[in-house]
């Protein structure tokens, strides 16, 4: 694989879920 991809895709799935979790939490109130 290319080389700091590994790390590249945790960014995205990191920002995905964390904006996930703040819609869950805004929609729960």
């Amino acid at each position: 694989g290319k080389p700091g991809y590994g790390l590249y895709d945790r960014a995205l799935g990191a920002t995905y879920l964390n904006g996930l979790w703040e819609a869950i939490k805004k929609s729960s109130k």
